[in-house]
């Protein structure tokens, strides 16, 4: 069930309210004619500026405002290495909900505190799988909601929305550069690109050593990977997952290391 043109634009307008339609900036310098050439213009997305510094917002809170009031009252849990335990914290307080994440351990101290000044409950965890393990048994045994960091319709849904903008902002567009960590981003924004401007190419662009989603593309299925390793911590989730993958697949041309 993939998220249509109007599903991704009634999204926006509930996002409306509580985040920011961030600008997308024409960057011109001679660097970039010189490197690119001079009849090229590259346009930025500035996310950065975004309520909580990270495209993470749109989907948490997506998921978040889907939520019944006996799910509110519960509360939220979700895992990450940091931006998207901001995000949850944000979305959790955005709806009045209790917020209980799990943050590996490895997490920037920064993040950590954006999260706890938004209300959030910080648990850390040695690593993704435990974290994800200690997410699972709050939803069980407190029936917290998971909002998942990339994966989902929700998530798609949010992310469809910053898709949505860049072509609305410069519709003349060639192609898309997105980076992907488990692909939340890249599908969703994708996804939106393609259904407003078929020919525009959206590529993805991975870390070389937590490259889940290339390997996704070359087996034609979702990977988990062994072992992780790059400096980028925000990319670096160790597998893609199935709607993901099935939305990234079909609507990126292509992932670049």
């Amino acid at each position: 069930d993939w998220p249509s043109l109007q599903d991704i634009r009634d999204t926006a307008r509930l996002l409306a309210p509580h985040i920011v339609r961030t600008p997308t900036l024409a960057w011109n310098s001679p660097t970039i004619a010189r490197r690119l050439g001079a009849d090229t213009r590259l346009h930025l997305k500035l996310e950065l500026f975004q309520v909580t510094g990270t495209f993470k917002a749109r989907g948490a809170l997506t998921w978040a405002l889907s939520l019944t009031p006996e799910q509110k009252a519960r509360g939220i849990t979700a895992v990450s290495a940091g931006n998207h335990a901001i995000a949850a914290a944000f979305a959790a307080k955005a709806i009045g909900a209790p917020a209980r994440i799990v943050v590996l351990k490895s997490a920037n101290p920064l993040r950590l505190a954006m999260a706890r000044d938004l209300g959030a409950e910080i648990i850390i965890a040695e690593n993704g799988a435990e974290g994800f393990a200690i997410a699972d048994r709050l939803v069980k045994e407190q029936g917290l909601t998971f909002i998942h960091p990339f994966d989902g319709r929700n998530v798609a849904l949010g992310t469809g929305t910053l898709g949505a903008e860049i072509a609305d902002d410069a519709p003349e567009l060639d192609a898309v550069v997105v980076a992907v960590g488990g692909g939340g981003l890249a599908s969703g924004a994708a996804r939106a690109i393609k259904l407003l401007r078929p020919d525009c190419a959206v590529y993805g662009v991975e870390p070389v050593g937590a490259d889940s989603m290339r390997r996704s593309f070359d087996t034609g299925g979702p990977v988990k990977l062994d072992r992780i390793d790059t400096i980028a911590d925000s990319l670096a989730p160790p597998m893609s997952l199935p709607y993901g993958f099935a939305l990234a697949r079909a609507h990126i041309d292509d992932i670049v290391l």
